[in-house]
């Protein structure tokens, strides 16, 4: 999946913890030394998702 990748090769673990969440399903917390995103890349992988047709679906 295109979308994947992108997310993944710029955002790294927490981006797809933080996809999988918007997607509906468990991605869940990122663990030390890892951060949580910070709402810009939040907003940047919303506008990803749905560029690829992917409905975002957590709140």
């Amino acid at each position: 999946m295109p979308s994947s990748k992108t997310v993944v090769s710029k955002y790294g673990v927490a981006g797809a913890k933080y996809a999988l969440d918007r997607l509906g399903y468990y991605g869940g917390p990122v663990r030390e030394p890892l951060r949580p995103l910070p709402e810009v890349a939040k907003k940047e992988i919303d506008a990803i998702l749905a560029k690829f047709g992917t409905a975002a679906s957590a709140g």
